[in-house]
């Protein structure tokens, strides 16, 4: 079994709700501090353009656990 074999088992519907309920702005913060503390320096950047991208797709289309908790981004198209 492949690695992007054992992905898709695990991309049930179940565990994609947990992943968004767990991605909240201070996880992702966390998340990208702990990558920055054992990651050279000259990464840092890299680091925080994923955290600021992983937050504004956290979107803002709920108010619930990991809902509504980032930034749109404003190059999005307007719906």
């Amino acid at each position: 079994m492949g690695i992007f074999d054992k992905a898709r088992k695990l991309a049930t519907p179940e565990n994609l709700e947990r992943a968004k309920r767990l991605v909240t702005d201070e996880n992702v913060d966390r998340a990208a501090s702990a990558i920055k503390g054992v990651a050279p320096g000259k990464v840092d950047r890299f680091v925080d353009r994923a955290a600021e991208k992983a937050k504004d797709l956290n979107g803002d289309e709920g108010t619930g656990p990991g809902e509504g908790r980032g930034a749109p981004d404003p190059r999005a198209p307007q719906r």
